[in-house]
């Protein structure tokens, strides 16, 4: 790629940067084992602030045969109600000191080489991010405590599969689904809201020993505090992530009753609509069996009429179906389709997807669930290009960000299905993150 010999300003470095790194962002995308990838996109306008359409939950009743000279069928009307899918908001921020970029003006292949591992390591921590909402429910929970002792800052939770070292997260009440904790000493403050909702109640992920503990802390460098007035169920959130991240998996394919956060999704609640319930099969901390892969595949198409043509698991998943099919030699070799692993079981796909959660195996109609959004990741243009100059207080830096409006949506939730609580091997529990 031939690139300009001199740089005399921002908004010309601003014009490197999406040259150099824009293409790059678009090719990791292709690249990474999404299973947002693996949506197609819904054609459905955008209006307002939510894409609108029908969820067709009665069929017609104008239809029927009848004897010699009776009455015809009467015309009864549809009963539709409408869904919605709203945007969710996914960044990725970054920033260069001043004299960084004062070393690229005229120095096209030094800004580059500055930036370039940056740029990577970031684009690939936001997909990651992605990926992982892309198995949860929008409400923004990556694990919640099991005990309310937090001495020190170590907290029991029930899984740390969604948590990393060094991630900024806020601990929600589970009475209110609200409340932040706050810490018995100051924890973090969040430096753009000052004396404002997230106010030192910011915590900083510490450590994380698999498969159920983490240690939260604040200030700096950080320090384990216990959380003040917590309790069992405390949901663990990333930093101002309540309520706003992808609707994933584990909202579509749910019945709001396995997962209450699931009760009302796209707008429609389940228990007024059941046939916008997916089918979930409780295993209770069993092991898989074909019994249960064969429910996972049919009962979707006899409730809904469409069929099952992907399951997704975790290695554990895999694990337990490789288990069950192997002497029985009903599947085909291993191979590689967009960086996902695949097997294939009576024709259809199972893909293996380390994000999925490890005791939970998904039976997707994959046409029922779609893609929703105006643009995949990538840089946002400010006033003068990519790079805008920070505060004086921030100091001599530029910054800058990486955005995806998107959203996962489905049509028809009934033509999907999950295992849930199946067995994990502990070898893949106990797995350090």
């Amino acid at each position: 790629m031939a690139l300009p010999g001199v740089v005399d300003n921002i908004s010309e470095l601003s014009a490197i940067m999406k040259t150099v790194f824009g293409d790059g962002i678009q090719q990791q995308q292709n690249l990474a084992a999404m299973i947002y990838k693996r949506f197609s996109q819904n054609t459905t306008r955008f209006g307002g602030n939510s894409y609108e359409f029908p969820a067709r939950m009665v069929n017609t009743q104008s239809v029927g045969a009848r004897g010699y000279r009776l009455s015809l069928p009467e015309p009864i009307l549809n009963v539709d109600v409408t869904c919605r899918v709203r945007h969710k908001f996914i960044y990725g921020t970054f920033d260069i000191p001043g004299p960084d970029v004062e070393k690229g003006k005229g120095n096209v292949n030094a800004f580059v080489n500055t930036l370039t591992d940056k740029m990577r390591s970031l684009t690939e921590m936001v997909l990651k991010d992605m990926n992982m909402q892309c198995y949860l429910d929008g409400t923004g929970v990556r694990s919640t405590l099991t005990s309310a002792t937090t001495t020190g800052g170590s907290c029991a939770v029930d899984r740390v599969k969604y948590l990393r070292t060094g991630m900024h997260v806020n601990v929600v009440s589970t009475t209110d689904g609200a409340t932040l904790r706050a810490g018995a000493t100051a924890v973090d403050s969040d430096p753009g809201d000052t004396g404002g909702t997230y106010f030192q109640k910011r915590w900083t992920v510490m450590s994380i020993t698999p498969p159920t503990t983490v240690v939260l802390g604040g200030g700096s460098p950080p320090t384990g505090y216990a959380i003040t007035n917590s309790a069992i169920g405390d949901m663990i959130v990333r930093h101002k992530a309540m309520g706003v991240e992808m609707t994933g998996l584990g909202a579509i394919v749910d019945d709001g009753v396995w997962n209450a956060g699931a009760a009302v999704m796209q707008d429609i609640d389940r228990t007024v609509s059941p046939l916008w319930k997916a089918k979930v099969f409780d295993n209770n901390g069993a092991t898989l069996t074909l019994n249960q892969m064969q429910l996972g595949m049919d009962v979707p198409e006899i409730v809904s009429g469409r069929r099952i043509d992907t399951i997704v698991g975790s290695y554990n998943g895999r694990d337990q179906y490789l288990q069950l099919v192997v002497p029985q030699k009903r599947f085909q070799d291993l191979r590689l389709d967009g960086g996902f692993q695949v097997l294939e079981y009576n024709g259809r796909d199972f893909i293996v997807d380390v994000d999925c959660p490890d005791d939970q195996i998904y039976f997707l109609n994959r046409a029922s669930i779609q893609k929703f959004g105006l643009f995949d990741l990538a840089f946002v243009e400010q006033t003068g290009g990519i790079l805008k100059h920070s505060s004086l207080s921030a100091g001599d830096v530029f910054y800058g960000f990486m955005r995806a409006i998107c959203n996962l949506g489905t049509t028809q939730a009934n033509a999907n299905a999950k295992i849930a609580e199946l067995a994990v091997d502990s070898a893949y529990s106990g797995v350090s993150i």
